[in-house]
């Protein structure tokens, strides 16, 4: 079955590359072929309940109803809401939804109100990162999390009130677990696809460089990188840079970058 399942898969993807193909012969010679994925993928094998941990570290109680996980999953589809199974009275810090990877933190909005006091929220917060970036692996001992991002880290910008005040980057890139459960890492049942963040990019066409590998570029570069190629100028305050180390030297002369307002 997994044989005939691989074969399925190849010939769906010659298909869709033939698609490409058939574009790319459309757009004709002097046309520039850029792709990019959104993203990469790969394999997670365990699940990090990150609320057991929170909870067994004296930031987050459960509520006595709250069900405990035994089948190494991230969520369940029988409760409307992930965040029933909390004793909010006594929980300063808690997981919200799996594929955030966020740690939500508690501030009290008034004297005498559970959560932590806003003088406080910053070095709670530093402790709380500290802690989580040394997450071991109760059996091999190694980091479950190899980075902790705060807020302004993750998601710069004027609207990164609503996101999580702690994004965690699992070792394997997998997204964590927000339900109870009586161990802290718990493998998974088979494998499971999670998204990882090195994707793929390649060019081809006019002016585009034959066989040359370029150095690692980062998501944001992509708008900048197409607008250039089309001639357009790029704003002022777009985030990303131009891969000039895309093209041949001779075509740089006549398509230089330039900066608009």
């Amino acid at each position: 079955a997994e044989v005939k399942i691989r074969g399925w898969c190849l010939d769906y993807f010659r298909l869709v590359d033939g698609f490409i193909g058939e574009l790319a012969a459309l757009a004709g010679p002097s046309a520039r072929v850029v792709m990019a994925s959104d993203h990469g993928f790969g394999a997670t094998h365990e699940v990090f309940y990150a609320n057991v941990w929170l909870a067994r570290n004296g930031y987050l109680s459960w509520a006595e109803a709250a069900s405990k996980d035994e089948l190494g999953k991230v969520a369940t589809d029988h409760i409307k809401s992930h965040v029933v199974g909390i004793d909010w009275a006594r929980t300063t810090a808690y997981a919200l939804t799996p594929s955030s990877n966020g740690i939500f933190i508690r501030v009290a909005d008034a004297t005498g109100k559970a959560g932590v006091p806003p003088e406080r929220y910053l070095s709670f917060r530093r402790e709380l990162a500290d802690r989580l970036a040394d997450v071991r692996h109760p059996d091999t001992g190694q980091r479950l999390i190899t980075r902790v991002m705060t807020r302004e880290e993750a998601f710069p910008g004027a609207a990164a009130d609503p996101a999580p005040d702690l994004t965690l980057v699992l070792a394997d890139h997998g997204f964590l677990s927000v339900l109870n459960a009586d161990v802290i890492v718990r493998p998974r049942p088979e494998p499971a696809g999670t998204h990882h963040p090195h994707g793929i990019f390649f060019a081809g066409g006019a002016g585009i460089v034959k066989g040359r590998s370029v150095d690692v570029l980062s998501l944001v570069d992509m708008a900048p990188t197409l607008l250039h190629s089309l001639g357009l100028p790029i704003p002022s305050d777009l985030e990303g840079r131009v891969a000039i180390e895309c093209y041949e030297e001779s075509a740089l002369g006549g398509l230089p970058v330039r900066l608009g307002a």
